[in-house]
């Protein structure tokens, strides 16, 4: 038995084709996870630098580490 043009234009709509829905569901989990990241890190409070450094966008251009060098034996 052979379809008809009816039947053929229904199967192809997109919503039939389950390579749209993937393509869905990827961008919702990509939208779901970037919101995600943005209300756990509001939740965190920034920790200042020290004062004497030099900022841009309020990241320090230069190092600064408060760790000591460890002892050469």
């Amino acid at each position: 038995m052979t379809r008809s043009n009816s039947a053929i234009e229904r199967a192809n709509h997109w919503y039939q084709q389950p390579i749209a829905w993937l393509g869905i569901a990827i961008t919702v989990a990509i939208f779901v996870g970037c919101v995600w990241t943005i209300v756990v890190s509001s939740r965190y409070t920034d920790v200042p630098t020290h004062g004497d450094t030099p900022t841009l966008l309020g990241m320090p251009l230069g190092h600064t580490s408060s760790a000591e060098p460890a002892e050469q034996p």
